[in-house]
Order: C-alpha cells, then sequence, then structure tokens
C-alpha cells in the first residue's frame, strides 16, 4: 500500500484543534460557500478539479445505480461534485429521462418483456413509463419505506423494483450483448476498461484512495470485491459500500448470463436482494467475493468504530489492522455528508496528499477537526444505553460527562430533555434540537492509543 502524505503533522493539527475550539476558527471547509447548499466556483465544471487528473482514471468506469424515488434528494450532490471526477461514469435508475442535463438510463430495459409486463415487482416501473415521476405518492418519494424488516423495505415499491438492476445494470457493460440498445451505447463507450466499480446514490468513494488500491490489483483476474454480508449461506458484496468488478470476472458473467437468463430472472423474482443475487451468480462461476472490509465502509465517517468496539454486531472490534487500512468508501452518506466529504478530498489534493489514505488518518485528518465545529442541531449518535433522564440543560450533561472518565462525548435532546453519553467517538449527523460535545483531551487519548501505522 502507498501510505498517503498527511495534511498535517500530529502537532499541527493538534494546535489547529485548539485553535478551532477556542471559537477563533469557525469553519474549516476551504471551498464551502457561505451558503451550505453551494459549492464554489472555481469547482463548478471546472477541468483543474484537483480530482480529475490523477493515474488510473481512465481505466475505471464507476456505475452510479439509483431511484426514481430518490433521485432529486439524492443525485444533484453527484452530479455537481463527485461524477466531475471520474472519466467514465453511468447513472442507471428505473426510468431514463435527462436530469439536469444528465442523462439516466434505464437499467431494467433488458429485464425480459413478459416480467415487466406482469410481474408485481414492476408495477412502479409500468407506472414510471406512463405518468413520469409525477404519478410518485409522497410516501415513496426519498425511498421511505412503510415498513423495514430483515428482508428489506419490503413494502416500498422502488425497494422491490431495485433488486432487478443489479444484473441488468452489470451486464449492460457486456460487450456481446449488443442486441441491447442501452447495452451497445455503453458498450461503444466503454469496451476495454479495467475496473467497473458499483455505488449508490449514499456512497461516497474516496477517489485518489479508490485508484490507488486498485492500482494493486489484476484485472486479468477474475475478481468481484465488496464487504461482505450474507443472506443464509450466500456471501456477497453490500451494494451500498460499493464494489469492485475486474473486466475479466465482467465477461465471465456475460457469458453465464446469456445462457441462463431465465433461470437468473426467476431466482430474482423469488429474492428480495439484488446484492445477493449477483453475489449467487458469481459464485455459481466460481469467482466467490473477495472480502475487502474494512476498506469499503456500511458506515458513513462520522459513524466508523475507529478505536473500538462499539456494541454493533455487524462487524468485531477495530483493532490495529483495521485503524491502519485503507480507507476507500464509505455508506448511508446523506448529501450534506457528501459536500463536506468532497471538498475535504479536493483540499487534500490540492496540498499534495492521495491515495493510501488509512483510518487513522481519517479519523485524525477529517473526523477529530469537526469535533468541536459542530454542536448545535447536531448529534454525535451518543448510545441510548448511557442515557441520564434528570438533566435538563446541555451544560448539565456535559458536567456529568466530565465526571464520568470513560465519557468522551455527550448529546443533549433538547425536545426530550434527554442526556447520552458515550464511551467511543462518533462525529454523527445533523439533527434537529440536539446538541453535541466532545471530550477532545480524552478522544486524543483514545486515539494516540492506537499506535502507529510504520
Amino acid at each position: 500500500m502507498v501510505a498517503m502524505k498527511p495534511v498535517l503533522a500530529k502537532k499541527q493539527l493538534l494546535g489547529l484543534i485548539s485553535f478551532i475550539t477556542s471559537g477563533a476558527f469557525l469553519y474549516t471547509f476551504c471551498f464551502l460557500d457561505a451558503d451550505r447548499g453551494r459549492i464554489s466556483p472555481q469547482y463548478i465544471n471546472s477541468p483543474a478539479l484537483p480530482c480529475s487528473a490523477l493515474d488510473g482514471a481512465d481505466d475505471v468506469v464507476i456505475v452510479l445505480k439509483t431511484g426514481s424515488t430518490e433521485l432529486d434528494a439524492k443525485l444533484p450532490v453527484h452530479l455537481s461534485m463527485t461524477l466531475q471526477c471520474y472519466h467514465h461514469s453511468l447513472i442507471f435508475s428505473d426510468a431514463a429521462e435527462t436530469f439536469h442535463g444528465h442523462l439516466i438510463i434505464d437499467a431494467l430495459e433488458s429485464v425480459s418483456t413478459n416480467i415487466k409486463e406482469d410481474n408485481d415487482d414492476f408495477e412502479l416501473y409500468r407506472r414510471l413509463r406512463a405518468h413520469g415521476r409525477s404519478s410518485l405518492n409522497a410516501s415513496e418519494i426519498h425511498g421511505e419505506a412503510q415498513s423495514v424488516s430483515a428482508t428489506g423495505h419490503v413494502d416500498n415499491p422502488g425497494w422491490r423494483l431495485d433488486k432487478w438492476k443489479f444484473l441488468v445494470s452489470t451486464l449492460s457493460l457486456a460487450p456481446n450483448l449488443i442486441e441491447v440498445p442501452m447495452v451497445n451505447r455503453t458498450f461503444h463507450e466503454y469496451p476495454d476498461k479495467k475496473w467497473y466499480v458499483f455505488i449508490e446514490a449514499d456512497t461516497y468513494i474516496l477517489w485518489s484512495s479508490l485508484l490507488d488500491y486498485l492500482s494493486t490489483l489484476d484485472p486479468s483476474q477474475p475478481l468481484y470485491a465488496g464487504s461482505r454480508v450474507y443472506v443464509g449461506d450466500v456471501a456477497f458484496a453490500h451494494g451500498g459500500s460499493g464494489f469492485i468488478v475486474s473486466h475479466s470476472a465482467m465477461q465471465s458473467m456475460v457469458q453465464h448470463y446469456q445462457a441462463q437468463q431465465e433461470d437468473i430472472e426467476r431466482f430474482v423474482d423469488q429474492h428480495w436482494a439484488g446484492d445477493c443475487v449477483l453475489g449467487k451468480v458469481f459464485a455459481d462461476i466460481d469467482i466467490n467475493l473477495t472480502e475487502i472490509w474494512p476498506h469499503m465502509q456500511g458506515d458513513h465517517p462520522g459513524n466508523v468504530a475507529y478505536v473500538g468496539p462499539d456494541g454493533r454486531s455487524i462487524r468485531a472490534a477495530a483493532e490495529k489492522a483495521y485503524w491502519c487500512k485503507q480507507a476507500v468508501s464509505y455508506h448511508q452518506m446523506r448529501p450534506d455528508m457528501i459536500h463536506d466529504l468532497w471538498q475535504w478530498e479536493q483540499e487534500l489534493l490540492q496540498q499534495g496528499g492521495r491515495g493510501g489514505i488509512t483510518h487513522g488518518e481519517m479519523f485524525f485528518e477529517y473526523v477529530l477537526p469537526r469535533m468541536g465545529i459542530f454542536g448545535t442541531d447536531w448529534d454525535n449518535e451518543s448510545e441510548n444505553s448511557d442515557e441520564l433522564s434528570n438533566v435538563s440543560t446541555i451544560e448539565e450533561c456535559r458536567a456529568e460527562c466530565e465526571l464520568t472518565k470513560s465519557c468522551v462525548q455527550f448529546a443533549f435532546d433538547q425536545e426530550r430533555h434527554r442526556c447520552r453519553h458515550y464511551r467511543l467517538p462518533r462525529l454523527g449527523k445533523a439533527a434537529q434540537n440536539v446538541h453535541s460535545g466532545w471530550m477532545l483531551e480524552r478522544i486524543r487519548q483514545l486515539a494516540d492509543g492506537m499506535g502507529s501505522c510504520e
């Protein structure tokens, strides 16, 4: 792994944090306009973007999967920011349209006609084809679900339709399915790329880190890689974390799909998770998933368990091996999070840093400086298990945290007058009527205890 040039030495960084928390420095987003909804003008459609001229970029196609129910809420930040970094990208949805001047491809175009016309999963698709996004009702916008279970958002029409996109949007890159208009166009544009990286609208790729990581791999070898999850005994790459497919693996998948399309579509119909279906089909052709967690994350940067186990069952303790591993992607990223992280990455690249940034460096250089900037209308996601109900102000909440040696952060819910403490550092995310704070010296001690990655 190629080590990244730190933007700041640790001592310099800790000095900056002290400067921030003293109130003298109010904002660190170097390219953020005074209006938090705008990008600084020098980075809009600019060929001089720091991310636009990185080695290896021409070998990669980024495939972004979204849906009509979330298009307005989640896609604009990608159009104005992340997609400007990629040399080659495609956007797939459940209906073809031009959105803010960008072509959105119908990911379901090559699904068998009888399925699209008769299958209940395609009710939304048929409605969109007939009436467009104006036919969506309020409960369907942004992909909100009426119920959530272990089998996903099963009552949401966008979720049920989404599972069909994985194989179809994946196979649309196949050179020998040229009889499908969508595929023919895609192959004409990208016939010989080495890597295909699949993400969703709430995924963020650290572009320089991804390119650095891909430079260590061989695209001539069949590779299907991502963060492993299971449904039953089927292992597959979590779609929201993003996953990587080599050119060789794509070719093998296409040949298998052509021979088995009817059987594969029957399996999709009976299953609820499209990313799981993709994992099974790869396994059927002896291309088993390569686990690359923690490079590709299921969390946003403000919720990663950087310095210790946080009690969640999905992953074990954040050991030193995790702290020193390269960070490549994040999930559950809201548009404001993508906005901020993208701006930060441009600053990083402009100052000469690139590729190979570890989770430890992400903590020191991205997460820690923001602790102390945020606070009002911010929830640092301190756990409810440490909730205190006899506290009536944020000051009292802080004082109780200071008295508890294991407490490194606190959050106060103004509406419910509830105080929450937590023993691990989290940045969290914006939230109305919640105030948060951090014990920065205690957090530094925890992070320093992770040691060096030399």
